[in-house]
């Protein structure tokens, strides 16, 4: 995008991000619209989609394919409703290699939608054959978009090696003590405990200098850490636990507060409630082990907020709302009235 733009790299990965963002809004509309029957529920949608697409944009990053990937629930949703199994089985093939590439921007991003996926798969009443052979076609699917993946690493590989460049074939991941082990400083402490990378690496080192970072053996020390923690401070531990979930349940009302209304109301199927439920717990793990900053719990924020929308569309389709422009707009004349008398006193 650099070259062919001819700009700088940093502006093509803002423009990189903000294409992620709009395709991905265009998607997560098309499938609450597809399920409002209203035009005061595509306006609800419409609206919650823009809302939490340009807070994503303005977290930035990679985890803005958190939001990416959770934008593919109510078409998914929408999918299994339909009873269309031909075009279910070619969405679900499609869908494999979309878990696969959100996978490779941001390792397990992709893994939210296949727990959505694998729980309605569960919940759809048709014969176990049919659910088989739909859950072998996404495989499928996953499998060879997979295989690409691997290709173009040889491919690479074979071309580096060939033109005398070091080829590092396995490359330098986070593991995951690596990120639990600081996560037990999300309060403050007494243990030297602080949520960032030296302070895994420190106590390694203090431990085992020769151990080489994000190692096999680095992992081991890490996680025999947390365990020798968990055994020796267990009220710490729960403190540290409990205090990381009152973050998140706070960050789950705020997102479901506009929709309430809607959630109390018995119009949305539970299947649909369930596969939205799994989505919020899986995007709130990384919260739970690490820290519930914004940026690590995306996924389960734009899975709490679209539930909440998704939830009031079931509702304005099944509400009558005496709403007409004509009241709309004597409301604002009358809010605008009464203004002007106010800054006039």
């Amino acid at each position: 995008m650099a070259h062919t733009l001819n700009c700088s790299l940093d502006v093509a990965i803002i423009y990189f991000y903000t294409v992620l963002v709009g395709l991905s809004s265009l998607i997560a509309v098309t499938g609450l619209w597809l399920f409002a029957k209203k035009w005061q529920a595509r306006i609800v949608c419409c609206v919650g989609v823009f809302i939490l697409a340009y807070v994503s944009w303005l977290l930035g990053d990679e985890y803005i394919l958190s939001f990416c990937t959770v934008a593919y629930i109510p078409l998914v949703l929408y999918l299994f409703e339909k009873k269309s199994n031909f075009v279910l089985g070619l969405a679900l093939f499609a869908f494999g290699f979309i878990v696969v590439y959100a996978n490779f921007c941001r390792i397990h991003t992709g893994t939210l939608l296949v727990l959505v996926i694998a729980m309605r798969l569960f919940l759809y009443k048709q014969k176990k054959r049919l659910k088989a052979l739909l859950g072998t076609i996404f495989l499928i699917g996953f499998m060879i978009a997979q295989y690409s993946i691997t290709s173009l690493f040889l491919a690479r590989n074979t071309y580096l090696l060939k033109h005398d460049y070091t080829v590092q074939t396995t490359g330098h991941k986070h593991t995951f003590w690596h990120n639990v082990y600081p996560g037990l400083g999300f309060i403050e402490n007494d243990k030297n405990l602080y949520f960032a990378d030296a302070c895994s690496a420190e106590k390694v080192k203090s431990i085992n200098p020769e151990a080489q970072y994000l190692s096999a053996p680095y992992n081991t020390i890490l996680m025999h850490e947390v365990m020798f923690l968990c055994g020796q401070s267990p009220h710490f531990v729960l403190r540290v636990f409990f205090a990381k979930l009152g973050v998140l349940f706070y960050y789950l009302l705020l997102c479901l507060l506009p929709a309430v209304w809607a959630l109390c109301l018995p119009y949305m199927p539970l299947r649909i409630h369930a596969c939205y439920w799994v989505a919020m717990v899986w995007g709130a793990l990384p919260g739970l082990l690490t820290i519930p900053n914004a940026l690590y719990i995306l996924g389960f924020l734009a899975s709490a907020w679209l539930y909440g929308f998704h939830a009031m569309v079931y509702a304005l389709n099944n509400q009558t709302f005496s709403f007409s422009f004509y009241r709309i707009k004597t409301f604002f004349l009358q809010l605008f009235h009464t203004a002007r008398q106010m800054e006039w006193q």
